[in-house]
């Protein structure tokens, strides 16, 4: 892995797929089956996240339809593939809306539109499940359809925070790889900061990461908070110059450490990397479980990510069993009578059909460029 990863991506997913209008990958022969559908940004700025994502979700559905599927019926998993505009969201989300045979959506990633897909489906007050998506944002408000599964930004901060109460940090500083993350998220931010009683400073969006990470390091600033991918997450380490006293880097779940450490040159700060899943190496059932699935069917790494993807995927897949029948109104009836319920040990903990807690836990990398945890 290198610094091409983010348009090594890129090429293979556009060899598979044209971002002229929305894309499908199907499983199997197309049919009148019931099918899933799964909507991905596979935009530059997010075709990390998708790409992992999707692996765990299509290794998922590969296991459960080997196994003889849901109620003896094969489930088609489709996927389409969006280049982030409006225009192919709204007709991503019509393609399946439309499609009587799908009787749900499940693992929308990344963040953004996982947040829009959300709002949509709230405000048309279809029947058409919103399940497991990859939704980091905690300030969405989620009044039908949609049912989350991931701890968001908030749990995630307030995780890594509460870790780090020995060391009496009591600021944050944010940075953010780009004015669309700044729109998306400031306001996420500004609340979770607030409930923390943390004092915030939000810094302007610089194009140019190294020497952001140069000013920064300049100063005396404890604690910054990176609000963006893997590769600029690297950029911005680069740029940092080592300096005496305590300073930590806080990264979110869409970047994967081991990644980051492969790429990373120059390491002059521990990052904090906080996770929605388990570690991928550890022994938690869950883990085990999708290592094998995604080495029967994939040769890819597994990664924090993909881990989730397969997660989203087994998640909607036990919901459904416990549905009347395969079609969309006995789905989402389904789903409205959820209860706390764990897969593999992944547990999903629910108050009044509401995500009460949900699974956080934490890796740091260490200035030696080791990865603890």
């Amino acid at each position: 892995m290198n610094l091409q990863r983010r348009q090594l991506v890129g090429v293979g997913l556009a060899s598979s797929a044209s971002l002229a209008a929305p894309s499908i990958w199907a499983q199997g022969i197309a049919s009148r089956s019931p099918m899933v559908g799964q909507i991905a940004d596979v935009s530059n700025a997010y075709q990390d996240i998708s790409k992992d994502f999707i692996i765990g979700s299509r290794a998922a559905w590969q296991e459960i339809n080997a196994a003889g599927g849901i109620r003896g019926q094969r489930i088609r998993h489709q996927v389409i593939e969006m280049d982030g505009s409006v225009a192919q969201r709204d007709a991503s989300w019509q393609q399946l809306r439309d499609d009587e045979n799908c009787v749900a959506t499940f693992g929308t990633c990344a963040d953004p539109l996982a947040v829009q897909i959300t709002t949509k489906n709230s405000n048309e007050r279809t029947e058409l499940v919103h399940s497991a998506p990859w939704l980091q944002n905690s300030a969405v408000d989620i009044e039908r359809g949609t049912f989350p599964i991931f701890s968001t930004r908030e749990h995630q901060i307030q995780h890594a925070l509460q870790n780090m109460s020995n060391v009496g940090i009591t600021s944050l500083s944010v940075v953010y790889q780009s004015e669309r993350d700044f729109m998306s998220n400031t306001l996420d931010i500004q609340r979770i900061a607030k409930n923390l009683k943390l004092t915030l400073k939000q810094l302007p969006v610089q194009a140019d990461l190294l020497q952001q990470a140069r000013q920064i390091s300049a100063t005396q600033v404890p604690l910054v908070l990176f609000v963006g991918g893997t590769p600029e997450l690297v950029q911005f380490m680069q740029g940092w110059n080592r300096s005496g006293g305590i300073r930590y880097i806080v990264a979110l779940a869409d970047v994967n450490l081991q990644t980051a450490l492969q790429m990373s040159g120059g390491k002059h700060v521990p990052v904090i990397g906080t996770q929605a899943v388990p570690v991928v190496t550890s022994s938690a059932r869950i883990a085990q479980r999708f290592r094998q699935v995604l080495a029967k069917y994939f040769d890819e790494p597994p990664t924090a990510l993909s881990l989730a993807g397969y997660i989203s995927a087994r998640y909607t897949a036990q919901v459904m069993q416990s549905a009347k029948s395969l079609n969309r109104s006995a789905v989402f009836e389904a789903f409205s009578r959820r209860q706390t319920m764990e897969v593999d040990g992944f547990r999903v903990e629910l108050e009044n059909g509401r995500l009460q807690s949900a699974f956080v836990t934490q890796s740091m990398m260490r200035m030696d460029g080791r990865v603890i945890g």
